[in-house]
């Protein structure tokens, strides 16, 4: 050991912050209607490769709801992302990505069907122009969620025979920051 004098410098030790996690991966979905293509274990098999394709409502202005999925988390988490990636729509003529559609949230236990009518979801995202493939939203983490939504509107064909490619949903936490006092370390010269 190599003792210390005079005006030593005195640094923090560095403190490891906890990084954000997926905790959407194995989640099992809910949805409007039961998908056409696919099954909704598509949504958090962590694959890009496969798809749970819905039909959306086919007046979206009028009174029917849209097509959503729901995913219920484990307990009440902050978030930092929610990550959607529709079908890999390299081919032009491939519309069926969420080119109007709402994330929504709820802290309640059990808040019903996905709506923005009824006072039980919060909306944290509103798309109006979605471009299909990978489509990230940062969620503000200070708000506690158990419930995250995806409410389907208008599909980018924009016709009266809406559909949505879903491959993953991801859903991105926002862990606490550690709370612990960095310990001193006295760095002495040579």
């Amino acid at each position: 050991r190599q003792e210390c004098s005079g005006d030593d410098d005195t640094q923090p030790d560095p403190v490891e912050e906890p990084e954000p996690r997926n905790i959407a991966l194995g989640l099992l979905a809910s949805a409007k209607e039961t998908p056409v293509k696919g099954n909704l274990g598509f949504l958090t098999d962590d694959k890009n490769s496969t798809v749970a394709t819905f039909k959306g409502s086919d007046w979206p202005w009028a009174n029917d709801p849209p097509a959503w999925v729901s995913f219920e988390l484990d307990k009440l988490q902050r978030l930092s992302e929610v990550v959607v990636r529709w079908r890999d729509s390299s081919s032009t003529s491939d519309k069926s990505y969420g080119k109007v559609y709402k994330i929504l949230v709820s802290a309640m236990s059990d808040p019903g069907a996905p709506s923005v009518d009824n006072g039980y979801w919060t909306e944290v995202a509103d798309i109006t122009a979605g471009k299909g493939s990978l489509e990230r939203f940062a969620v503000d983490g200070t708000q506690s969620v158990r419930h995250v939504a995806i409410w389907m509107i208008q599909d980018g064909a924009w016709n009266l025979d809406e559909s949505f490619a879903l491959a993953e949903v991801e859903i991105w936490d926002a862990p606490e920051k550690k709370k612990t006092q960095p310990t001193e370390v006295k760095v002495c010269g040579g």
